[in-house]
């Protein structure tokens, strides 16, 4: 599912059915995760009847399956959450092919939004092009929201928008510095912001340039886990070489 169709069943609340959320940007998950908890509109008062949280890489698939099955109370929706899925065949992990059982019974019921978000690094999704046999037939019954990291220029407009809100304007070189140093992770960059905004304000400063970025700023060493595989799939010596270094 693109994002662009999945806002837009959020803003119409048309959100009943399965859905699977991938990929390495954790937290863009969480985000989107808490915007479809949020579109589900639960009273407080009966969140114990309609919202549901397995919160471990395994849970008990019968419980999970009674928590999908049954009605939801005062309420349109009913939401079951799984943070955390591990799939494999272990002991107390879940089939793909189980999974797939949960989400068509979900999305039978016309009112259960079951949601699960997989942050497994032994979970194979291929590339966004060529997704993992896996990954293409759990997409049958969920709709698959994939969250790869983003693009140096998306990260940038990002930045930017985290300290448009509180007042400070980044030069371009702060921006691209803080990648530089931070990495592509949100949630370390997003911790980097904080520490920016809070020196700048007992400064009295409202613009952030490289040097504060250099002085504040903690460094990170990034590695992609699947570089090496996917650039195999996609035969590009390049980033096979590249890869192997790292």
């Amino acid at each position: 599912m693109e994002l662009n169709e999945f806002k837009a069943k959020l803003k119409s609340k048309s959100i009943a059915g399965a859905y699977l959320f991938v990929g390495e940007e954790e937290y863009l998950k969480r985000y989107y995760l808490n915007e479809l908890r949020n579109a589900c509109d639960i009273d407080e008062a009966f969140d114990a009847f309609n919202h549901a949280v397995f919160d471990s890489t395994v849970a008990d698939r019968a419980a999970v399956l009674e928590a999908i099955s049954s009605p939801p109370m005062m309420s349109d929706y009913k939401l079951v959450e799984w943070r955390y899925a591990k799939i494999g065949t272990g002991r107390g992990e879940i089939t793909k092919e189980a999974l797939a059982e949960l989400a068509k019974a979900a999305s039978d019921t016309g009112y259960t939004v079951f949601t699960v978000m997989i942050s497994d690094e032994d979970f194979d999704l291929g590339t966004e092009k060529r997704p993992s046999k896996a990954l293409t037939a759990l997409s049958k019954d969920f709709a698959v929201l994939r969250f790869d990291k983003s693009t140096d220029a998306q990260l940038m407009s990002w930045i930017k928008r985290h300290f448009d809100t509180v007042g400070i304007e980044i030069s371009r070189s702060a921006a691209e510095e803080m990648i530089l140093r931070v990495g592509h992770s949100m949630d370390n960059l997003k911790g980097e912001i904080d520490k920016l905004t809070a020196l700048l304000f007992a400064r009295e400063k409202r613009r952030l340039e490289v040097d504060e970025v250099r002085e504040v700023c903690s460094t990170n060493i990034e590695s992609d886990a699947f570089a090496l595989q996917n650039a195999l799939s996609e035969r590009n010596k390049k980033l096979a070489f590249t890869a192997l270094s790292d």
